[in-house]
């Protein structure tokens, strides 16, 4: 199987006041946390260099097969700020993905991305009934169809 490469970059801001944080030092692990990839700092204008990372074949975003991304795990601290923990953080295949982060003074926070919806096992739905009964006269009724008015009154 041939290797693919994806991008990751980082903007990491002082969420108190909005403003992009420099030398935060990030350190990249592997989807479990286990395993340190890269340390990385931040510039002037709180954003890392790109980092290219391993990724799936493109294949898996259209025909199934796997998952189509890779999840790494990022620890970002700043000195007399805070940190930031995030989990789950999706890169593809020749894709440069952005991932920003907002540290709160004086914290540790933590998040999680969840899989995207369309990959992800989620929810059962809740079955519904095809036909459903129409609302009461003093009500709004769905049209079985689209309608498109002939003129439309201005209510300024």
């Amino acid at each position: 199987m041939a290797e693919f490469v994806g991008g990751l970059k980082f903007q990491v801001f002082n969420g108190g006041i909005a403003l992009p944080v420099s030398n935060a030092e990030i350190n990249l692990f592997d989807e479990d946390g286990t395993e340190l990839l890269r340390t990385i700092f931040t510039n002037e204008d709180g954003e890392t260099d790109i980092i290219e990372l391993p990724a799936p074949a493109e294949i898996y975003s259209t025909e199934g097969g796997g998952r189509p991304y890779s999840s790494y795990f990022a620890r970002i601290s700043a000195d007399g700020i805070g940190g930031l923990d995030i989990r789950g953080i999706q890169v593809f295949p020749d894709v440069i993905s952005i991932q920003s982060a907002d540290i709160q003074s004086g914290e540790r926070n933590f998040i999680t991305i969840p899989a995207p919806s369309l990959w992800a096992d989620d929810a059962e739905k809740i079955p519904e009934e095809e036909v459903k009964p129409l609302p009461d006269e003093d009500g709004f009724v769905v049209l079985d169809r689209v309608v498109i008015p002939d003129f439309v009154v201005p209510c300024f």
